[in-house]
């Protein structure tokens, strides 16, 4: 049966790979990007659009695998997470407290450690991924959860997602409007609803795959074409991403209505999955430590690991120019831990 399932999981940066007989590890953005990840493919193939992950993120592997489903083996059922949301293939995976990545969303965080691996064992997939539905999604999410004032999805769209703008928000809609009428009635569904499947992760049998990548890229090169994103910045620049989740939204409400199955999982988002994680943590608890400056008499004594490197007598001009370069360092570490977790 392993065969007949595969899970791709997309990468940007460099993390702890997952792979096995259904797991694929996919690069992102490979075709711009400064470095070839080992031991995975790339998304920069054939027909591609690896070129344009700033603005489709994680969905250029979605498109690649998709153009080159004969080259994956054919297989029954296609799926894709992203390096650190999976999933929750196995029932007895324990939470230290089951704390939701976003206040009521069914993605609960979990710090990555050797017994979380029990999750992606293949014996643990099959379990869930049996073959008795047509599709494996994330369950609904309830937008007025993460915000009380958001009451529908266009409203939380304009008013809570990063770099949102009008301009993309109306190209959306009239693309989904003008290119698929038989999607209006859903479209307004979900635009004036408050439920949807998030994080562009889902198990799809093979003809509601393709079905749905046609649905879906036809959607956002229509967008694409329609806004100039030139000037935008890089998290503007996101906004096709973004509507991938809405459009994956759209089509599981029309498939339901039309009869199709869907079983709904939860979600984890991993943390604390990177070695360099724990040196900059180590780095800000131990500063006192590393960097200090005591006084010695009538004059003060910079210590570097405990090791007097300089004397100076009270000067405000001094202290000042010789602590530039150190508080830009700490300043940097603040940036780079804010980043984490932001990711």
């Amino acid at each position: 049966m392993t065969e007949k399932i595969k899970i791709f999981i997309s990468y940007k940066e460099k993390h702890r790979i997952f792979k096995s007989d259904i797991l694929t590890p996919i690069q992102t953005g490979r075709k711009i990007s400064n470095e070839i990840f080992d031991s995975m493919i790339g998304d920069n193939t054939g027909d591609n659009i690896s070129e344009d992950n700033p603005k489709y993120n994680e969905l250029t592997a979605q498109y690649w695998v998709w153009k080159h489903y004969s080259e994956i083996g054919s297989p029954e059922y296609v799926g894709f997470m992203h390096y650190r949301r999976h999933f929750v293939f196995c029932d007895k995976l324990s939470f230290d407290k089951r704390k939701p990545w976003y206040r009521g969303m069914p993605v609960f965080l979990k710090k990555y450690g050797a017994e979380y691996d029990i999750n992606l064992l293949s014996s643990n997939i099959l379990k869930q991924i049996d073959g008795k539905y047509d599709g494996y999604v994330l369950k609904g999410y309830n937008i007025k959860k993460f915000k009380e004032n958001d009451s529908y999805i266009r409203e939380h769209y304009l008013m809570t997602i990063p770099g949102a703008k009008r301009v993309c928000w109306n190209a959306f809609y009239s693309s989904v409007y003008e290119n698929f009428p038989d999607y209006r009635e859903e479209l307004d569904e979900f635009s004036m609803g408050s439920i949807m499947y998030c994080c562009n992760m889902f198990i799809f049998r093979k003809d509601l795959f393709f079905e749905y990548n046609n649905f879906c890229f036809s959607v956002l090169n229509s967008v694409d074409k329609k806004v100039d994103s030139n000037m935008f910045d890089i998290q503007e620049k996101r906004f096709l991403g973004y509507f991938g989740e809405y459009l994956l939204s759209i089509f599981i409400i029309k498939k339901i209505k039309q009869g199709y199955k869907f079983k709904f999982l939860d979600g984890i988002l991993l943390y604390d999955m990177d070695p360099e994680n724990f040196f900059v943590k180590l780095f800000k608890k131990n500063i006192k430590n590393i960097f200090s400056i005591t006084n010695s008499g009538p004059k003060k004594v910079i210590r570097i690991f405990g090791i007097n490197v300089f004397k100076y007598t009270s000067s405000t001009l001094l202290l000042k120019k010789n602590l530039e370069g150190m508080k830009d360092l700490i300043v940097k570490i603040d940036e780079l831990v804010e980043f984490k977790k932001n990711k």
